[in-house]
């Protein structure tokens, strides 16, 4: 029995062995079913930024990543398990760009069906000076008119930024900022209401409560209002404070376009404190990421672009993903500026894009005729000519007759051409649609548009003539009218003059304009700007162009010589008066009036002007001719007589007449000629003397009367002899 006992325990040892074994091996040909997870996700990204996930799973395994944008588009890349089963997983910061929700899908290679996601936010970043912008409704304000000022704030890759405090504030008194939002919305926008008087430029700064800084520069506003608000060069209607141009800002294109679209970009030349350089005059070349996009011509900006110019539809793009728009300075490549854009097939596109597209069928219904221009005037070197044509043809511009220029139509059967430097004139424009061979030569002309008449005007009103009335003896504190002579039917004129500006009127003489200024209190030699513009547009501005030398008043001496204020009633006024020039001499004579009482003697006003007659002389007697002596030769003097009767009653004043002494002869003529009448009419005297009318006491001016009493007794004795 022990021989079978042994056998028996031997078997089930080797059947447990053999068990064991089997339980081993058959755990070694059982796949790995290790489950993939996510050890570090994502919930919020900066737009720009890079993203990172960390996974856990199986060793060694080739793993599928997809990443989806907000619109949907799918961007697939792969990735691998490391020996402990870790991965990482990072997200190109290029494809996280637009502000929205993401979902990335990680899943083993041969097991798609099994992904698992993450879905994270991406917001946007700090607002650019590039893609933010302020607008108005209007470029102008009137008095006591309201403007919408909108301020947009965009990040570098054109994301609004929402939830922005901005605090909007003027560098004018009379000028008014209030608004009823607190932060900017979803579209990253915030609207403030303006409004006001006074005239000139009025500029805001506006200040970033988030971020704590001012942003934007300081955008201004023109004001057209009759306030008078004080005058500075700094803030002239001309910002000459910015420095040496820095970048381009670009504005207008949408934060999304679809494919195909087209834009209208405008270009602002800006320094770095973010001003607008007026005075740039460079030329620029525009550049894209999207290699079929359509872009305008490179251009030279103009003196009256003022650093600003927008190309009109003159923008398209054609691949969808981000694309950035670049202008280059071509004289100096370091001066750039970029727009961003994301361009989609439409708004809830989750197609994958082809970029065979298809044309649109174009069927022309009446007339040929241009977008642009229309028939007018216009205050630029550059005309921009659009239309709408079959695409595959050539449009050929033709100016007075004359090929201009040719540009291709586009996919969506449009074209666009820029003419500059055009030199101020009138012009014939049209275009022609026509076929082209390989040559480039005109095979046939499909059609032809109407033809519009452009008139180019660049050039500034210019002065021909200012003056002041009157011209010269301005007075301290008292009116002058100011009269200046230029074109006819102009849009604005106006003068600043000590702070104040002051709107000329055009007057019945077309071409003349007047306004009246009120002259400073103290005396000096104060200087005045002429401000100027036409209805095109076209500004000038004369600075310095009229001194007015203001002088004190004149106050005549307290023995000015007021009119009679009790006049005799009985006697007439005296008529006839008439003078004659003679050596530093005048010679009056005049017509006796009628009288109840007998004319005792006649008095004889005279001065440097007829409101100033202020030297008195008395006649001896009735006699009508009486002579002024020891008078200045070549001023003006003016004259007027009464009649005094044997009562000492005194008529009234004669009318007031001039007259001129001449210069001493070297040698006197006793001839009997009559010498010249002279009458002046404007006196340029300064006298400042008078005659005192009160007689002098004493024995010398006794004897003088003596003597006088008995030349008068012989000449009335002769008289009545005769």
């Amino acid at each position: 029995m022990a021989p079978v006992l042994d056998t028996i325990q031997k078997y089930r040892f080797l059947a447990v062995a053999l068990l064991v074994a089997g339980i081993l091996g058959a755990k070694s040909l059982i796949p790995a079913t290790t489950e993939l997870e996510f050890t570090g996700t994502l919930s919020q990204l900066t737009a720009g930024a890079s993203g990172v996930v960390n996974l856990q799973g199986e060793a060694n395994e080739d793993l599928n990543v997809v990443l989806i944008d907000i619109d949907q588009i799918k961007t697939t890349s792969t990735a691998k398990t490391d020996e402990d089963g870790v991965a990482r997983i990072d997200l190109a910061k290029e494809s996280l760009q637009k502000a929205g929700t993401y979902t990335v899908q990680i899943s083993y290679k041969d097991k798609k069906d099994e992904a698992i996601e993450n879905k994270f936010e991406v917001v946007s970043g700090t607002p650019s000076a590039l893609n933010s912008r302020v607008t108005f409704s209007q470029n102008s304000l009137e008095e006591n008119q309201t403007a919408l000022m909108s301020v947009i704030l965009a990040d570098e890759f054109a994301n609004p930024v929402k939830g922005h405090s901005l605090v909007v504030t003027p560098n004018k008194n009379s000028v008014n900022v209030y608004t009823s939002e607190f932060v900017t919305n979803n579209k990253g926008q915030m609207n403030f209401s303006v409004t006001g008087n006074g005239n000139g430029i009025v500029s805001f700064n506006i200040f970033d409560s988030t971020e704590g800084q001012s942003i934007l520069g300081n955008p201004a506003l023109a004001l057209n209002g009759t306030g008078t608000e004080p005058y500075s060069n700094e803030q002239d209607v001309v910002l000459a404070s910015s420095g040496a141009v820095a970048s381009f800002v670009a504005s207008g294109l949408e934060t999304e376009t679809l494919i195909g679209d087209t834009q209208t970009l405008t270009v602002k030349a800006v320094d770095s404190d973010g001003f607008t350089v007026t005075n740039y005059t460079g030329t620029v070349r525009f550049s894209s990421t999207d290699s079929e996009a359509m872009l305008p011509n490179d251009y030279t900006f103009l003196a009256e672009d003022q650093g600003e110019h927008s190309f009109s539809l003159s923008v398209k793009f054609v691949t969808p993903k981000m694309q950035t728009l670049t202008i280059t300075d071509l004289d100096d490549t370091s001066i750039t500026g970029e727009a961003n854009t994301r361009v989609v097939q439409s708004k809830d596109s989750t197609d994958e894009f082809n970029s065979d597209f298809e044309t649109v069928d174009f069927d022309r219904t009446g007339d040929f005729d241009l977008v642009s221009p229309a028939s007018g005037s216009y205050s630029t070197n550059s005309i921009e000519i659009q239309g709408e044509a079959e695409y595959g043809y050539t449009a050929i511009i033709y100016l007075n007759e004359e090929e201009t220029g040719r540009t291709e139509i586009a996919f969506d059967n449009s074209f666009s051409y820029t003419l500059q430097d055009l030199a101020d004139g009138t012009y014939k424009l049209y275009v022609e649609i026509a076929e082209l061979d390989a040559t480039e030569e005109i095979t046939s002309v499909k059609e032809t548009s109407s033809v519009e008449t452009i008139t180019v005007d660049t050039s500034a009103p210019e002065i021909v003539s200012i003056e002041s009335d009157p011209k010269t003896a301005l007075t301290v504190g008292k009116e002058v009218t100011i009269t200046v002579l230029s074109e006819k039917a102009l849009e604005d004129i106006s003068i600043i003059f000590e702070g104040e500006s002051y709107q000329m009127e055009e007057t019945k003489t077309s071409g003349k304009y007047q306004a009246k200024l009120l002259m400073p209190t103290a005396e000096g030699d104060y200087v005045l700007d002429v401000l100027m513009a036409d209805t095109l547009g076209n500004e000038a501005e004369y600075r310095k162009e009229l001194t007015l030398t203001v002088g004190a008043e004149i106050v005549a001496p307290d023995t000015v010589v007021m009119p009679i204020e009790n006049v005799n009633p009985t006697t007439n006024k005296v008529t006839g008066l008439t003078s004659t020039g003679d050596a530093e001499k005048v010679i009056l004579s005049w017509e006796a009036p009628g009288s109840t009482n007998a004319i005792a003697f006649y008095r004889v006003y005279y001065g440097p002007s007829k409101d100033a007659l202020f030297a008195v002389s008395e006649t001896f007697d009735s006699s009508t001719t009486w002579m002024i002596t020891e008078l200045t030769p070549g001023e003006s003097y003016y004259f007027s007589v009464t009649a005094v009767d044997v009562e000492g009653l005194e008529s009234a004043q004669s009318d007031v007449i001039s007259g001129i002494a001449l210069a001493k002869a070297p040698s006197q003529n006793t001839g009997t000629n009559t010498p010249p009448i002279y009458n002046s009419t404007k006196p340029t005297a300064n006298i400042t003397g008078h005659v005192n009318r009160t007689p002098e006491t004493g024995p010398a001016n006794t004897a003088l009367l003596i003597l006088s009493g008995l030349a008068t007794l012989a000449y009335m004795a002769v008289r009545k002899r005769a």
